[in-house]
């Protein structure tokens, strides 16, 4: 999969379109590109051995979006699979806020699309690290795999 300029050029709900920002699924499972879930903007499609998350869409000749933002009204029905904030991590999924508590530090993760922060992502961000201060001394903000880290306390 890739997730450079153009992407990968591909076909879903009948949408000719781009695909960015993959993540493999461990658990949810179907067939090959049939929609299993969205969450967070993205959507979970079944592959022959699996499952992955697809972040972003851009339809031939228009913007790059968040996958259900392009696909809208052709997801009715589908499922949304929200993950708590504290999660076991160690399984493969895609995620845009995580919290992971060792003694009294709390690691907020974020994990935004190219860094990209949307107005919604901040506010949750924004709601996550005021409900984690309160349950520890300190709290480390680790951004995503291309992010900063930083500690507030």
């Amino acid at each position: 999969m890739s997730d450079s300029h153009p992407g990968v050029l591909d076909e879903i709900l009948g949408v000719k379109c781009y695909l960015f920002g993959a993540h493999k699924e461990d658990k949810l499972r179907g067939k090959p590109k049939e929609i299993l879930a969205k969450r967070d903007g993205a959507i979970c499609l079944g592959t022959v051995d699996g499952a992955v998350w697809i972040s972003h869409l851009m339809e031939v000749g228009k913007f790059k979006l968040p996958a259900t933002y392009v696909l809208k009204s052709r997801l009715k029905g589908v499922k949304e699979h929200r993950l708590p904030l504290i999660f076991d991590m160690s399984n493969n999924t895609f995620y845009e806020i995580s919290c992971d508590i060792e003694d009294e530090i709390a690691y907020l993760y974020f994990n935004f699309h190219n860094g990209a922060f949307r107005a919604e992502q901040c506010m949750k961000l924004k709601y996550a690290f005021e409900y984690i201060k309160e349950q520890v001394k300190v709290v480390v903000l680790m951004g995503g795999e291309d992010f900063l880290a930083m500690e507030l306390t």
